[in-house]
């Protein structure tokens, strides 16, 4: 079964679970939360870089989870060369307004600001 993590923060983690339990419900997706949360002294792409050995990756943006600052020289090599590398495919969620590069909008790129989705008892 293929296998997807969600690179998240602390913060995001109630977000990140309800989006996994969507997932698990509507895909044949094996759904890895804990490999995907942002550890202390790390960063989203720290967190994204251990993480492309999954089928795929999603990135939950927020301002929790965002970079201060998105070097290209340090994103690309691992969400376009490690990405194509792994054969990982990389989503991005906006769960909250924050900056990243406006390239991710052209990949797989969801905004997730105002969807609610109806308790399901999850």
């Amino acid at each position: 079964m293929p296998s997807a993590i969600l690179c998240h923060a602390a913060a995001d983690a109630g977000s990140a679970h309800e989006i996994s339990r969507v997932l698990e419900l509507n895909c044949a997706l094996a759904i890895i939360e804990e490999e995907g949360l942002i550890k202390p002294g790390c960063d989203l792409l720290d967190t994204a870089e251990r993480a492309l050995s999954a089928d795929y990756l999603l990135l939950l943006l927020s301002p929790d989870s965002a970079p201060e600052r998105w070097l290209r020289p340090k994103w690309e090599p691992i969400l376009v060369d490690g990405a194509r590398e792994f054969g990982t495919q990389i989503a991005y969620i906006l769960l909250r307004p924050c900056k990243f590069p406006d390239v991710f909008r052209r990949n797989a790129f969801f905004d997730y600001r105002n969807i609610r989705l109806p308790d399901s008892g999850l």
